[in-house]
């Protein structure tokens, strides 16, 4: 769960009837819930982000060789 601003909360990994039994049973009033999906572009950035296909030096390198 993370929240980026004032009385939103972000969470992960449950249902919106997961989250909105969670809060019934805290008695925590919850005005919406929002199911959100990441598009494909958004997923595969997220799952490729520590990895680097392409350098500037690297294309340096290849124009050089031709």
């Amino acid at each position: 769960m993370t929240s980026d601003q004032s009385g939103v909360l972000h969470v992960q990994g449950l249902t919106a009837e997961q989250i909105g039994a969670a809060a019934w049973q805290a008695h925590l009033p919850v005005f919406e819930l929002t199911t959100q999906h990441a598009s494909l572009e958004e997923a595969f950035m997220q799952l490729t982000d520590d990895s680097v296909d392409f350098r500037a030096n690297d294309a340096a390198e290849a124009v050089a060789a031709r």
